[in-house]
């Protein structure tokens, strides 16, 4: 799958932080999808959902102030257009999340309920490193810019 002008996207977690992470082996990589992203006007998005884990890996694990988490988050939310959960979106989180526990013994709640916000948004497709975590979600295509890479 290619990134193509016309799709809406949403850029998942873990690519905001190897953006933010210089010693990622995707770093350059990374900057250069974020800025073509916005310099080709690609139709792209982070949810509610994608900030809040940002801020928790910064703070967390890259042992950041909240002041720095909070400022490197408010850079992304100038760059890309912000979506949230509907009013909807619990009921279609339940009815993923039954239907991926048939098919996984591991389902990571975090990423049906991400799934959720999508479809409920009307966007289908996601960039992630992470391609595992959305399979047999039915109606999400995944762009993994590193498929085939190292790492990824």
């Amino acid at each position: 799958m290619k990134i193509t002008s016309g799709t809406r996207y949403v850029v998942d977690t873990n690519i905001l932080v190897y953006g933010y992470d210089a010693k990622s082996p995707y770093h350059k990589e990374t900057r250069r999808l974020l800025k073509n992203l916005v310099v080709q006007n690609i139709d792209a998005y982070v949810t509610m959902q994608n900030i809040v884990e940002f801020c928790n890996v910064l703070i967390r694990d890259y042992k950041l102030y909240s002041s720095s988490a909070i400022g490197y988050a408010e850079e992304i939310m100038l760059d890309f257009k912000i979506i949230i959960p509907k009013a909807t979106t619990i009921n279609r989180f339940f009815n993923l999340l039954r239907r991926n526990i048939k098919d996984r013994l591991y389902v990571y709640v975090f990423d049906i309920f991400l799934a959720a916000t999508m479809l409920d948004n009307g966007i289908t497709h996601i960039i992630t490193a992470n391609e595992k975590d959305f399979v047999g979600i039915k109606g999400i295509s995944v762009y993994n810019p590193w498929k085939g890479l190292p790492h990824a």
